[in-house]
């Protein structure tokens, strides 16, 4: 029996979607928070642009987060992609993880958080960016990446299948 390459979900939460609020309107609340919600850092590669978002009816999107087993020394973006689209499971888009960091502030403090859509954003440079979710005790920070370690939690979407309804 091959090995379990991750570790069983760490938390699954519904965040709202769409709606019309885009990511340069998410990203200018954001820049306005205060105390300990406050973001320290918001990368200038996130924008509407880029990342773009709020689009279709209000909704809601269903994410569960991940991480590798333990003796998975290296992660890329083929192993995310491969975990991501597992048994009823997609990837996350960029609109899932802002929209997460709003609900969920304090989870990108408890451990990192990684978004990496399906399509992502290419920087100048041509390399696929994922949303990079991180903090500390002073203030969070909204930030791209390109490399994962292992120990980062990784969103995925969750789907229910059409027979169960």
């Amino acid at each position: 029996m091959p090995k379990r390459r991750i570790k069983l979900v760490e938390r699954t939460v519904i965040v709202n979607i769409g709606g019309g609020r885009n990511t340069d309107q998410i990203i200018k609340d954001a820049k306005c928070l205060k105390g300990e919600n406050r973001i320290a850092y918001i990368d200038s590669g996130i924008s509407q642009k880029n990342m773009p978002s709020g689009f279709g009816n209000n909704r809601i999107s269903i994410l569960e987060f991940f991480k590798f087993a333990e003796g998975v020394s290296s992660v890329d973006m083929e192993d995310v992609w491969k975990e991501c689209n597992a048994n009823y499971r997609g990837c996350p888009t960029y609109e899932d993880g802002l929209r997460f960091q709003e609900a969920f502030p304090n989870a990108q403090i408890e451990a990192p958080r990684i978004f990496l859509p399906e399509s992502p954003w290419c920087n100048e440079k041509g390399y696929p960016m994922a949303l990079y979710l991180w903090g500390d005790s002073k203030a969070r920070r909204i930030d791209v990446v390109d490399e994962f370690d292992p120990d980062y939690l990784f969103a995925r979407r969750k789907y229910m299948p059409i027979d169960i309804l």
